[in-house]
């Protein structure tokens, strides 16, 4: 007789769980998560079989909701400026899921989990690229060093938030400020044609 399906809620409080506590400590036992999001074990295993199951579950819903979240932006055809900028505030805004992965770097191993952080990597090139096409961002820098100097301040942003050396709330702007008064385009003399991505 097949077993009924976890109820929505159940399901959705395993994996919230499990973000907050593997992102915080990536070798915590499955007891703890479980006790976090009010199941029991048995019911904990009934939805993931194992450890590498919820990791796996875990990194797809947050990179479920990144996607869905660029979708937004995407649609919203905003001027490179504001289409940059509000990419930047968005991915620090999800570093409480994200983080997860940085925690869990075996993941991207993982053929779906590795599909689709490529996609979303590829969404974010347009982005960029406008950026510095229209004068936002320094377009005389190469874009792989553009964009991993902003990925690495987006990173450090999550990291502080969970050091609670930085508040969540004034994180995005901070991040912001800090990559367009370094990288930023403005005041220099007109740019040239963007450099293009790898």
């Amino acid at each position: 007789m097949a077993r009924p399906p976890l109820r929505p809620s159940a399901a959705d409080a395993i994996l919230r769980s499990a973000t907050a506590i593997l992102a915080a400590n990536p070798s915590a036992p499955m007891d703890e998560i479980a006790a976090a999001a009010g199941v029991g074990r048995a019911t904990l295993f009934r939805h993931h079989a194992n450890r590498d199951a919820l990791l796996v579950a875990v990194a797809g819903r947050a990179l479920d909701a990144l996607s869905g979240r660029i979708t937004a932006l995407e649609a919203a055809q905003a001027p490179a400026a504001d289409g940059f900028v509000r990419l930047v505030e968005l991915l620090v805004d999800a570093g409480g899921e994200l983080r997860f992965l940085l925690a869990h770097p075996s993941l991207e191993a993982h053929p779906p989990v590795a599909a689709a952080v490529r996609a979303i990597d590829l969404r974010i090139v347009p982005f960029v690229v406008a950026a510095q096409g229209s004068g936002v961002l320094r377009a005389d820098l190469p874009f792989a060093w553009v964009w991993r100097a902003t990925e690495a301040l987006i990173y450090q942003a999550w990291a502080a938030v969970q050091d609670g050396t930085l508040a969540a709330a004034d994180a995005p702007a901070i991040v912001r400020q800090t990559v367009l008064s370094g990288l930023g385009g403005r005041g220099l003399s007109p740019p040239g044609p963007a450099a293009s991505p790898p």
